[in-house]
């Protein structure tokens, strides 16, 4: 017997039924009470290790014999025995808070319940815009400034002017669409923020 275990226990110990938890309990120095079944494991493998606990594998709490006994972490432990308890750890990996909800602590179930992954990051992230080829930041309902306010304008965020005409804008080398203006020159117009080519809006209309 090893060295640890023999503080442990005293001489020619007595296993005693605690009818309460259905476990076998030996009486250890200083009258610490101290679990049969782990005694069991520890004088055949030594120390268990940390976190971690001896399952019976019949489910028999005072079948002590060695082929019956199991090293399982304790939060899976706990979930066996436990299906629906609370006092588990987060099943998530490098997380210690307890389980709120579907094996997840709070910060990770609210994760994975609005984004469907309990480890999408939310804080800092930055979301790009829905429509197809644009690499804008999402401003509005998962489109880009851009798109939301053709959303808001015309009802479709996709919408483009249609070019009727064929030529090129006062201000710069792309077809124009109205008033002798491309798209984005018309729309700062419209604004009446077409102030950096020193063109107001009274000189244009």
């Amino acid at each position: 017997m090893p060295a640890f275990l023999e503080a442990k226990l005293k001489k020619q110990p007595r296993p005693w039924l605690n009818k309460k938890s259905g476990y076998l309990y030996l009486m250890g120095p200083d009258c610490k009470k101290l679990l049969a079944h782990r005694v069991v494991w520890e004088k055949a493998y030594g120390p268990i290790p940390e976190n971690h606990q001896i399952h019976h594998k019949n489910h028999i709490r005072t079948d002590n014999r060695l082929e019956n006994l199991e090293l399982i972490e304790r939060h899976a432990h706990m979930r066996m025995h436990h299906p629906r308890t609370k006092n588990f750890g987060c099943t998530v990996e490098g997380c210690t808070n307890k389980a709120y909800a579907r094996d997840f602590c709070s910060k990770h179930y609210w994760r994975w319940k609005k984004y469907g992954d309990p480890t999408t990051l939310t804080k800092g992230m930055k979301k790009l815009c829905i429509i197809a080829g644009c690499t804008n930041n999402a401003l509005a309902r998962g489109w880009c400034g851009k798109h939301y306010m053709r959303w808001l304008v015309h009802g479709d965020p996709e919408f483009r002017l249609t070019i009727k005409q064929t030529g090129t804008c006062t201000y710069c080398a792309k077809p124009y669409v109205t008033r002798n203006m491309c798209e984005a020159h018309y729309t700062r117009w419209r604004r009446g923020t077409l102030y950096g080519s020193g063109v107001v809006r009274a000189e244009i209309a």
